[in-house]
C-alpha cells in the first residue's frame, strides 16, 4: 500500500495510523501525504490506538475541507448514480447547514 500512495495510484481521502507506526511512515510518506493534506495527525484525531471507534464515529458524517482562500470541497455523489432530485437535495443540504437554514 506504501507504493501504491507514493506512485498516486491510491487515492486515499483519509489515513489513519496509531502512535508506534506515526514515526515509522513519516519519513517516507511525510513528503507525499503532506501536501495532499492526508498525513495523519494527532491534532486532527487521525493518530489513534482505537481505529475501530473511530471509523464509526465516521459513519454518517461528512468531511469538509477548505483552502487557505476559504473555497470549501467536499464530496456529493457519483454523477448518474442517482435521480437528479437527489442530487439537488444533496447539494442543498451542505450550503443549508453552512447557513443555518
Amino acid at each position: 500500500m506504501r507504493n501504491q500512495l507514493l506512485s498516486g495510484h491510491h487515492k486515499a481521502t483519509l489515513i489513519l495510523c496509531t502512535p508506534a507506526l506515526i514515526k515509522s511512515i513519516t519519513p517516507r510518506l511525510g513528503r507525499v501525504l503532506g501536501p495532499r493534506g492526508l498525513m495523519p495527525s494527532e491534532r486532527r484525531g487521525t493518530v489513534t490506538d482505537d481505529i475501530a471507534t473511530y471509523i464509526r464515529r465516521l459513519q454518517g458524517t461528512n468531511e469538509w475541507k477548505a483552502d487557505k482562500t476559504g473555497t470549501i470541497r467536499s464530496p456529493v455523489a457519483k454523477v448518474g448514480s442517482y435521480p437528479v432530485s437527489m442530487l439537488c437535495f444533496m447539494l442543498k443540504w451542505p450550503l443549508d447547514e453552512l447557513l443555518g437554514r
